[in-house]
């Protein structure tokens, strides 16, 4: 039983020591990234419940698909303390490919996930980043861009309705 128990919490720990090694390869990677905003794409707004959250799209083929799709509204559902989540109408993630992706990110940045096909805004950590305290996805996602301001997305309701249109 002794042997049992010692080998279910070697299991364990080495299952931890891979998820923290992980988490910080992930980080690393957000720190190298050279995301920059477009200039030749105009801001997206979302408007959610009389507050506008700005959005800087980066200069990649995910973003530019993105702003085509819309304008749309999208239901955003909060994933842990730091992280909407809300899927798309149109399978952006299809259309794209040759575009680098990450699972950690900077509170403020917004990215696609391929899997879901849905839009995530990052304002602090999530249960994804739990050794770094990192804003992460559970899958990587490509980086479409940057919040203006996001620390209002912390006192929203656990789900809300956006209006999400490029701004002319």
């Amino acid at each position: 039983m002794k042997k049992v128990f010692l080998i279910i919490l070697l299991v364990f720990a080495v299952g931890i020591i891979v998820i923290a090694v992980d988490e910080n390869i992930e980080v690393s990677r957000m720190e190298k990234a050279n995301d920059a905003p477009a200039a030749d794409l105009p801001p997206v707004v979302l408007t959610v419940e009389d507050t506008a959250f700005i959005l800087r799209l980066y200069d990649n083929e995910t973003a530019r698909a993105l702003a085509k799709n819309l304008p749309a509204k999208l239901m955003m559902s909060r994933r842990g303390d730091g992280m909407y989540f809300a899927p798309l109408p149109e399978k952006t993630m299809s259309k794209v490919r040759g575009v680098s992706k990450r699972r950690a990110y900077h509170a403020g940045e917004a990215a696609l996930l391929p899997h879901g096909n849905a839009l995530c805004l990052m304002f602090g950590a999530t249960p994804a980043g739990v050794t770094t305290n990192t804003p992460m996805l559970p899958a990587a996602g490509v980086p479409v861009g940057r919040l203006e301001s996001y620390d209002a997305l912390d006192q929203l309701p656990a789900v809300v309705e956006a209006d999400v249109s490029v701004k002319k």
